[in-house]
Protein backbone atom coordinates (compact mmCIF):
# COMPACT_ATOMS: atom_id res chain seq x y z
CA UNK A 1 0.00 0.00 0.00
CA UNK A 2 1.44 3.35 -1.04
CA UNK A 3 2.07 5.68 1.89
CA UNK A 4 3.62 8.95 0.68
CA UNK A 5 4.42 12.01 2.76
CA UNK A 6 1.23 14.10 2.68
CA UNK A 7 3.21 17.30 3.08
CA UNK A 8 5.26 16.79 -0.08
CA UNK A 9 3.32 14.42 -2.34
CA UNK A 10 2.53 16.19 -5.61
CA UNK A 11 1.25 13.45 -7.92
CA UNK A 12 -2.17 11.86 -7.69
CA UNK A 13 -0.81 8.48 -8.80
CA UNK A 14 1.36 8.39 -5.67
CA UNK A 15 -1.71 8.27 -3.41
CA UNK A 16 -3.11 4.99 -2.05
CA UNK A 17 -5.44 3.25 -4.54
CA UNK A 18 -4.92 5.90 -7.24
CA UNK A 19 -3.75 4.67 -10.63
CA UNK A 20 -3.52 6.44 -13.97
CA UNK A 21 -7.21 5.97 -14.83
CA UNK A 22 -8.53 7.43 -11.56
CA UNK A 23 -5.92 10.19 -11.70
CA UNK A 24 -7.20 11.14 -15.15
CA UNK A 25 -10.78 11.08 -13.84
CA UNK A 26 -9.85 13.44 -11.01
CA UNK A 27 -8.02 15.78 -13.38
CA UNK A 28 -11.12 15.85 -15.57
CA UNK A 29 -13.03 17.48 -12.69
CA UNK A 30 -10.29 19.89 -11.70
CA UNK A 31 -8.43 17.85 -9.07
CA UNK A 32 -4.86 18.01 -10.38
CA UNK A 33 -2.97 17.95 -7.08
CA UNK A 34 -3.40 15.78 -3.96
CA UNK A 35 -3.92 18.83 -1.75
CA UNK A 36 -7.07 19.69 -3.70
CA UNK A 37 -8.71 16.56 -2.25
CA UNK A 38 -8.69 18.02 1.26
CA UNK A 39 -12.19 19.06 2.33
CA UNK A 40 -13.84 17.51 -0.73
CA UNK A 41 -16.90 15.29 -0.57
CA UNK A 42 -16.11 12.02 -2.40
CA UNK A 43 -19.76 11.59 -3.34
CA UNK A 44 -19.89 15.00 -4.93
CA UNK A 45 -16.67 14.24 -6.79
CA UNK A 46 -18.30 11.10 -8.15
CA UNK A 47 -21.45 12.94 -9.23
CA UNK A 48 -19.35 15.63 -10.89
CA UNK A 49 -17.30 12.97 -12.70
CA UNK A 50 -20.42 11.27 -14.05
CA UNK A 51 -21.86 14.62 -15.18
CA UNK A 52 -18.64 15.86 -16.77
CA UNK A 53 -17.81 12.59 -18.53
CA UNK A 54 -21.40 12.03 -19.63
CA UNK A 55 -21.53 8.47 -18.33
CA UNK A 56 -22.16 6.55 -15.13
CA UNK A 57 -19.06 5.14 -13.47
CA UNK A 58 -18.79 2.09 -11.25
CA UNK A 59 -19.84 3.10 -7.70
CA UNK A 60 -16.60 1.54 -6.47
CA UNK A 61 -14.93 4.69 -7.79
CA UNK A 62 -16.54 6.39 -4.78
CA UNK A 63 -14.66 3.99 -2.49
CA UNK A 64 -11.40 5.05 -4.11
CA UNK A 65 -12.28 8.72 -3.77
CA UNK A 66 -13.17 8.21 -0.09
CA UNK A 67 -9.84 6.48 0.51
CA UNK A 68 -7.90 9.30 -1.14
CA UNK A 69 -9.69 12.08 0.76
CA UNK A 70 -9.38 10.07 3.98
CA UNK A 71 -5.62 9.78 3.48
CA UNK A 72 -5.04 13.42 2.56
CA UNK A 73 -7.02 14.51 5.62
CA UNK A 74 -4.73 12.55 7.91
CA UNK A 75 -6.12 9.01 7.83
CA UNK A 76 -4.18 5.79 7.47
CA UNK A 77 -3.56 4.40 3.98
CA UNK A 78 -6.20 1.68 3.56
CA UNK A 79 -7.36 -0.43 0.60
CA UNK A 80 -10.32 1.06 -1.22
CA UNK A 81 -12.65 -1.79 -0.26
CA UNK A 82 -12.28 -0.75 3.38
CA UNK A 83 -14.65 2.12 2.54
CA UNK A 84 -17.32 0.13 0.69
CA UNK A 85 -19.61 -0.14 3.73
CA UNK A 86 -19.35 3.62 4.31
CA UNK A 87 -20.35 4.26 0.71
CA UNK A 88 -23.32 1.90 0.89
CA UNK A 89 -24.56 3.42 4.14
CA UNK A 90 -24.23 6.93 2.77
CA UNK A 91 -26.11 6.10 -0.40
CA UNK A 92 -28.99 4.78 1.71
CA UNK A 93 -29.90 8.38 2.59
CA UNK A 94 -31.66 10.99 0.47
CA UNK A 95 -32.24 14.73 0.78
CA UNK A 96 -35.35 16.63 -0.22
CA UNK A 97 -36.64 20.16 0.53
CA UNK A 98 -38.34 20.69 3.88
CA UNK A 99 -42.12 20.30 3.76
CA UNK A 100 -44.91 20.94 6.26
CA UNK A 101 -45.15 17.17 6.86
CA UNK A 102 -41.67 17.30 8.40
CA UNK A 103 -42.76 19.53 11.27
CA UNK A 104 -42.69 17.21 14.27
CA UNK A 105 -39.53 15.34 13.29
CA UNK A 106 -37.61 18.57 12.73
CA UNK A 107 -38.75 20.19 15.97
CA UNK A 108 -37.98 16.99 17.90
CA UNK A 109 -34.42 16.95 16.54
CA UNK A 110 -33.97 20.65 17.28
CA UNK A 111 -35.33 20.27 20.80
CA UNK A 112 -32.85 17.49 21.55
CA UNK A 113 -30.05 20.00 21.01
CA UNK A 114 -31.94 22.67 22.97
CA UNK A 115 -32.01 20.39 26.00
CA UNK A 116 -28.66 18.63 25.67
CA UNK A 117 -26.17 21.02 24.10
CA UNK A 118 -25.11 24.54 23.27
CA UNK A 119 -25.65 23.93 19.56
CA UNK A 120 -29.16 25.42 19.74
CA UNK A 121 -29.46 28.70 21.61
CA UNK A 122 -32.95 28.52 23.24
CA UNK A 123 -33.10 27.63 26.92
CA UNK A 124 -36.39 25.72 26.60
CA UNK A 125 -37.94 23.33 24.11
CA UNK A 126 -39.89 24.85 21.23
CA UNK A 127 -43.53 23.93 20.56
CA UNK A 128 -44.39 22.39 17.21
CA UNK A 129 -45.94 25.71 16.21
CA UNK A 130 -42.40 27.11 16.01
CA UNK A 131 -41.97 25.17 12.79
CA UNK A 132 -43.76 28.02 10.99
CA UNK A 133 -40.93 30.30 12.10
CA UNK A 134 -38.39 27.94 10.48
CA UNK A 135 -40.35 28.04 7.23
CA UNK A 136 -40.55 31.84 7.29
CA UNK A 137 -36.85 32.24 8.05
CA UNK A 138 -35.84 29.99 5.16
CA UNK A 139 -38.43 31.18 2.65
CA UNK A 140 -36.78 31.48 -0.76
CA UNK A 141 -33.59 29.74 0.38
CA UNK A 142 -32.39 26.14 0.01
CA UNK A 143 -33.66 23.74 2.70
CA UNK A 144 -33.28 20.01 3.15
CA UNK A 145 -34.30 17.03 5.22
CA UNK A 146 -32.22 13.86 5.24
CA UNK A 147 -34.23 10.64 5.23
CA UNK A 148 -33.07 7.07 5.58
CA UNK A 149 -34.23 4.23 3.35
CA UNK A 150 -37.36 3.84 5.54
CA UNK A 151 -38.35 7.49 5.16
CA UNK A 152 -37.32 8.45 8.71
CA UNK A 153 -36.03 12.02 9.02
CA UNK A 154 -32.54 11.91 10.52
CA UNK A 155 -31.47 15.50 9.98
CA UNK A 156 -32.41 18.86 8.52
CA UNK A 157 -30.80 22.07 7.40
CA UNK A 158 -31.59 25.43 5.86
CA UNK A 159 -30.14 28.68 4.70
CA UNK A 160 -31.73 31.97 5.69
CA UNK A 161 -31.17 35.64 5.09
CA UNK A 162 -28.24 37.30 6.85
CA UNK A 163 -29.53 40.81 6.38
CA UNK A 164 -32.77 41.97 4.75
CA UNK A 165 -31.02 44.83 2.92
CA UNK A 166 -30.60 44.07 -0.81
CA UNK A 167 -26.87 44.81 -0.46
CA UNK A 168 -26.52 41.50 1.42
CA UNK A 169 -28.54 39.32 -0.96
CA UNK A 170 -25.47 37.25 -1.84
CA UNK A 171 -24.94 36.17 1.77
CA UNK A 172 -26.87 33.59 3.79
CA UNK A 173 -26.65 32.03 7.25
CA UNK A 174 -26.70 28.26 7.68
CA UNK A 175 -28.43 26.05 10.23
CA UNK A 176 -28.33 22.25 10.35
CA UNK A 177 -28.88 19.51 12.92
CA UNK A 178 -28.44 15.74 12.68
CA UNK A 179 -30.40 13.28 14.83
CA UNK A 180 -28.05 12.25 17.69
CA UNK A 181 -28.28 8.57 16.69
CA UNK A 182 -27.00 9.36 13.19
CA UNK A 183 -24.03 11.63 13.81
CA UNK A 184 -20.56 10.57 12.65
CA UNK A 185 -21.88 9.09 9.40
CA UNK A 186 -20.98 11.99 7.12
CA UNK A 187 -24.57 13.24 6.96
CA UNK A 188 -23.68 16.75 8.11
CA UNK A 189 -21.24 17.09 5.28
CA UNK A 190 -23.76 15.61 2.86
CA UNK A 191 -26.36 18.15 3.96
CA UNK A 192 -23.93 21.06 3.80
CA UNK A 193 -22.93 20.12 0.25
CA UNK A 194 -26.61 19.98 -0.72
CA UNK A 195 -27.24 23.47 0.71
CA UNK A 196 -24.11 24.87 -0.91
CA UNK A 197 -25.20 23.58 -4.31
CA UNK A 198 -28.58 25.25 -3.85
CA UNK A 199 -26.85 28.44 -2.72
CA UNK A 200 -24.71 28.62 -5.85
CA UNK A 201 -27.80 28.16 -8.00
CA UNK A 202 -29.39 31.17 -6.26
CA UNK A 203 -26.31 33.34 -6.70
CA UNK A 204 -25.26 33.19 -3.05
CA UNK A 205 -21.49 33.62 -2.70
CA UNK A 206 -21.04 33.60 1.08
CA UNK A 207 -22.35 31.32 3.80
CA UNK A 208 -22.05 32.31 7.45
CA UNK A 209 -22.47 30.19 10.57
CA UNK A 210 -23.01 31.52 14.10
CA UNK A 211 -21.63 28.99 16.61
CA UNK A 212 -21.44 28.95 20.39
CA UNK A 213 -17.89 28.89 21.71
CA UNK A 214 -19.13 26.05 23.96
CA UNK A 215 -19.75 23.92 20.87
CA UNK A 216 -16.23 22.91 19.75
CA UNK A 217 -17.48 19.98 17.64
CA UNK A 218 -19.38 22.37 15.38
CA UNK A 219 -16.38 24.68 15.09
CA UNK A 220 -14.21 21.73 14.08
CA UNK A 221 -16.84 20.52 11.60
CA UNK A 222 -16.94 23.90 9.88
CA UNK A 223 -13.16 24.22 9.81
CA UNK A 224 -12.90 20.82 8.18
CA UNK A 225 -15.46 21.82 5.57
CA UNK A 226 -13.87 25.02 4.34
CA UNK A 227 -15.09 27.62 6.84
CA UNK A 228 -12.78 30.07 8.57
CA UNK A 229 -13.42 32.15 11.66
CA UNK A 230 -14.18 35.72 10.59
CA UNK A 231 -15.32 37.27 13.85
CA UNK A 232 -16.22 36.68 17.48
CA UNK A 233 -18.56 38.45 19.87
CA UNK A 234 -17.33 37.78 23.37
CA UNK A 235 -19.63 36.77 26.23
CA UNK A 236 -22.77 37.88 24.40
CA UNK A 237 -24.75 34.71 25.15
CA UNK A 238 -25.74 32.84 28.28
CA UNK A 239 -27.37 29.43 28.55
CA UNK A 240 -27.69 27.07 31.51
CA UNK A 241 -25.86 29.66 33.58
CA UNK A 242 -22.79 29.64 31.33
CA UNK A 243 -21.66 32.59 29.25
CA UNK A 244 -20.41 31.99 25.73
CA UNK A 245 -19.03 33.81 22.71
CA UNK A 246 -20.69 33.63 19.32
CA UNK A 247 -18.08 32.50 16.82
CA UNK A 248 -18.82 33.61 13.28
CA UNK A 249 -17.44 31.42 10.52
CA UNK A 250 -17.54 32.08 6.81
CA UNK A 251 -17.20 30.08 3.62
CA UNK A 252 -16.90 31.77 0.25
CA UNK A 253 -18.42 29.72 -2.56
Amino acid sequence: MKNPDRATVSRLVDLPNIGKTIANDLQLIGIDHPRKLIGKDPFNLYRELCTTSGKMHDPCVIDVFISAVHFMEGGKPLPWWSFTDERKKHMAYSISPISVEDCESIIDIFNYYVENSFAAYPENKLPYQAFDMFLQMSNGFPTGTIKDQNGKIVGFGMLRTHNLMPAFSQTAEATYFIHPNFTGKGLGRMLLDYLEKGAVEKGITNILASISSLNPHSIKFHQKNGFTECGRFRKVGKKKGRQFDTVWMQKML
